[in-house]
């Protein structure tokens, strides 16, 4: 699972910190899994047109009263080509050797705080603007001219907009500590491709999703590492069976796509207790360069939805397992109102007037190098509910 202590303990006794949130084919597994580090089958949608978009607008409450805002792609991977079928019999296996949760440029690798703008697909659909009437209305308390505006191209990324710049505020360079994980061979998260054949442009890539375990030393990412693959995420600890698969996946110009859309589960170990990102309506897509050895991946993207509730539900653990009192009252429900101010899109990913905004659109980059799969990793004991006799 995506393992490792980003400090967010320190939000729970920063309440007041929570302010100004929000901006905004084949088939996949069934099986959600728990305690994996990613559950679900991925997918892409339609490729096409673009469009930038206009910040701005007025604050305040309600919103949504203007002209509509234009449906169109924008920022999404290509569709699939239908052909030719992957064909290929040497398995291809890529590994997570850099992430960018938004507070750094995915190209630069420098701080900075636009960088959600240019990380995720534009997931419903829409070129959001602030006074778009076809939105969802934002909860109580947000800012619609935050909450409405996409980043390029209709980009959806308000945990990249909002929530990363908060836990940056009392946990700095949170993007640079789970980097330090993976070149300190603590997690990562790996594709493992059973078919792919020579050619650039290919469908029915049957592709499986792997957490990669402890690997005990630093990764070379040379091509050598044998990178163990987690227990959580495979059906009994068969690793001929791993829950998450991509039977669909494909290829269009050497970006793979995954296919179909699903959940992809991102667990952070916080305090020893696991935070949970169940990125739903997931779209996963990245470049895989394979004229050299070893294969190579850039511009790689997880975009979805992250179900409020649920991630409030999530944090509460971790408030509980720094103090039971905060499993409820004030202090918490301050924190997780703020949470919900971030709410941009429906929970199903789709956008449209006439109900209150009740998810947060996710978007996150990565780089890839090819490793070895390893053989399972020893199963992991089940992290503690510490709210659990308090509800």
């Amino acid at each position: 699972m995506l393992h490792r202590n980003l400090g967010l303990g320190a939000l729970i006794a920063a309440p007041l910190l929570f302010s100004g949130i929000g901006a905004c084919g084949g088939s996949g597994s069934s099986d959600d899994g728990t305690g994996g580090a990613a559950t679900g089958g991925t997918g892409a949608t339609s490729a096409g047109g673009s469009a930038g978009t206009s910040a701005g607008g007025a604050a305040g409450m309600g919103g949504g009263t203007g002209n509509n805002d234009p449906v169109e792609p924008g920022a999404n991977p290509p569709p699939d080509p239908g052909s030719p079928t992957a064909s290929g019999t040497t398995p291809l296996t890529m590994a997570i050797s850099e992430l960018f949760i938004g507070d750094t440029n995915p190209a630069t690798g420098a701080v900075d705080a636009n960088a959600w703008k240019s990380i995720g697909f534009n997931v419903d659909g829409i070129i959001s603007t602030p006074n778009g009437a076809n939105h969802c209305t934002p909860v109580t308390g947000a800012n619609p001219a935050n909450v409405k505006t996409d980043g390029d191209m209709g980009i959806d990324n308000s945990f990249g907009a909002g929530l990363i710049p908060i836990i940056n505020s009392v946990a700095a360079g949170a993007g640079m500590t789970l980097n330090d994980s993976i070149r300190n061979g603590e997690f990562t998260l790996m594709l493992h491709m059973l078919n792919p054949g020579p050619e650039s442009t290919q469908t029915g890539i049957d592709t499986e999703l792997h957490g990669g375990g402890m690997l005990g030393m630093a990764p070379a990412f040379d091509g050598s590492d044998v990178w163990p693959s987690q227990f959580e995420l495979l059906n009994n600890g068969d690793i001929t069976d791993p829950k998450v698969t991509f039977p669909m996946a494909y290829m269009v110009d050497d970006q793979w796509v995954s296919g179909s859309k699903g959940t992809i589960r991102l667990t952070i170990a916080i305090s020893g207790v696991e935070l949970v990102l169940d990125i739903k309506n997931a779209v996963m897509a990245v470049d895989i360069d394979r004229s050299g050895s070893p294969a190579t991946g850039t511009n790689g993207t997880i975009a979805g939805v992250l179900v409020t509730e649920e991630l409030i539900d999530s944090l509460r653990r971790v408030a509980g397992s720094i103090d039971v009192s905060l499993c409820d009252g004030m202090t918490f429900d301050a924190i997780a109102q703020q949470i919900r101010v971030a709410s941009d899109l429906m929970a199903d990913g789709s956008n449209a007037a006439g109900a209150t905004c009740d998810g947060i659109s996710i978007g996150l980059g990565f780089n890839m190098q090819e490793v070895q799969l390893g053989a399972v990793a020893p199963e992991l004991p089940p992290s503690p509910d510490p709210c659990a006799t308090t509800n």
